[in-house]
């Protein structure tokens, strides 16, 4: 988790914006309605303000999806199994420290 937290340091807001631009280029019905709602809401007469985003719900959900897909540092905490389980194929034991490494989804 450390080493999550220092590299966070180092994938700044241009990486995420370089993320979601790649997911976008290979998605363009998203970016039609990103572009049609922000149109719609906004216009072309001014710039995205923070005010503007509760009526922006596409475009939140593309930026939400972006950090939840490639999070800047993971502040997934290690998890105790309380019972016996089965995740994913694999048994975890009752006590059973566990975590999720960010690579896999």
């Amino acid at each position: 988790m450390f080493l999550d937290l220092i590299s966070g340091g180092c994938d700044t807001s241009a990486t995420a914006v370089e993320r979601a631009m790649s997911k976008l280029l290979k998605q363009p019905n998203f970016i039609k309605n990103a572009t049609e709602e922000l149109n719609r809401v906004i216009g072309r007469e001014r710039r995205v303000e923070e005010k503007d985003f509760p009526h922006l719900p596409y475009l939140d959900a593309i930026l939400k999806e972006t950090m939840r897909l490639h999070p800047v540092a993971s502040m997934l905490a290690p998890r105790l199994a309380l019972e016996d389980c089965n995740v994913a194929g694999y048994d975890i034991r009752k006590g059973t420290s566990v975590h999720k490494h960010t690579e896999y989804r």
